[in-house]
């Protein structure tokens, strides 16, 4: 018998063995799939986590200086004043400005959400930050009170622009906070009720904190064990919607929305899983395009197949919104 620690059912549970496979160790991890509440989670938690995070994990990349480059000459070009002067909560509207000024691909999609009620003088946390990609795009467009924390960072990290991420977990943060963000952390952390409560309690009534993680769905069903999001041991939860809403419940949070964001990632390298080769393989999609096993027509109907699934709500991961509740 084992206890889901999502809904608290004890039973019988599925077990699934699945490989380490984003650097092809092909170590042996076994998940549990709760019945009642569908939750996937890990059985046991690894001893020792901060070795599956080595110095080369993808988030501990800082931004190139080509990429930084790009991005200041950008907003130099077309002026910072405008977007950081207009209240972000009005979706239509920035919509349009961006359209003008910066075209939809500079300011990132998840920070549009109607409500938000974001200003540049806004104090904004981004909790499992990495090295502080999200933060570095927020200072760029003219956020200036913003922090980060990343337990698994070698040392604290103070960026030129102010930006400062702590080598920290969330236990330590205190204060208040007008905006939280979860980036793909949120299914690294073990007492996952006790991170949302934390959470709850940095923000003012109406406030929100936006998780992104990976959803079960599609991808779930069709590649089972070499699902990619699985990413054994480092994902310990890869929840279900209900799984999710009822953890937002007891923590004291409203879903406002969920938007999916999925992307053609979901099935090239769970065909790729399927097959034997890991995230990190010379002939990975990820590393040599030119080696893998896709040709260019099958990467542009994976990216199709996605943006359909995320229409109908079943693509593999998502961004959802949690509003505290008074």
């Amino acid at each position: 018998m084992t206890l889901c620690r999502i809904c608290g059912t004890e039973s019988e549970h599925p077990l699934h063995t699945v490989l380490e496979m984003q650097y092809g160790t092909r170590e042996e991890f076994v998940y549990f799939e709760c019945t009642n509440c569908r939750c996937l989670q890990i059985r046991d938690f690894p001893a020792a986590p901060e070795k599956h995070y080595p110095n080369d994990y993808y988030s501990f990349f800082p931004r190139s200086l080509a990429q930084s480059l790009t991005l200041t000459q950008r907003v130099k070009k077309h002026g910072r004043r405008k977007i950081v002067d207009s209240q972000l909560a009005n979706k239509s509207a920035l919509g349009t400005l961006l359209e003008r000024r910066l075209g939809h691909d500079f300011i990132p999609y998840w920070l549009l959400k109607d409500g938000l009620n974001i200003f540049s003088g806004s104090q904004i946390l981004d909790v499992g930050c990495g090295t502080g990609e999200d933060l570095i795009d927020l200072e760029l467009i003219g956020f200036r009170r913003l922090l980060g924390v990343e337990p698994f960072i070698p040392s604290d990290i103070v960026y030129p622009n102010g930006v400062k991420i702590l080598k920290s977990s969330l236990d330590s943060i205190n204060g208040t906070f007008d905006f939280i963000m979860l980036h793909h952390s949120f299914e690294h952390m073990k007492e996952q009720l006790k991170v949302l409560q934390k959470l709850n309690s940095l923000l003012p009534s109406g406030h929100y904190v936006l998780i992104r993680i990976p959803i079960r769905s599609y991808a779930w069903e069709h590649y089972g064990t070499n699902w990619a999001q699985i990413d054994a041991p480092r994902h310990f939860f890869l929840h279900s919607v209900d799984s999710f809403k009822l953890l937002a419940s007891q923590a004291g949070f409203e879903i406002s929305q969920i938007i999916y964001d999925s992307n053609e990632f979901q099935f090239w390298a769970s065909e790729q899983y399927a097959r034997g080769i890991s995230l990190r393989d010379e002939n990975s999609y990820g590393v040599n395009p030119s080696l893998s096993i896709f040709s260019k027509t099958d990467i542009e109907s994976y990216r199709a197949k996605a943006n359909v699934l995320n229409q109908e709500k079943r693509g593999d991961q998502a961004c959802i919104y949690l509003q505290k509740l008074p």
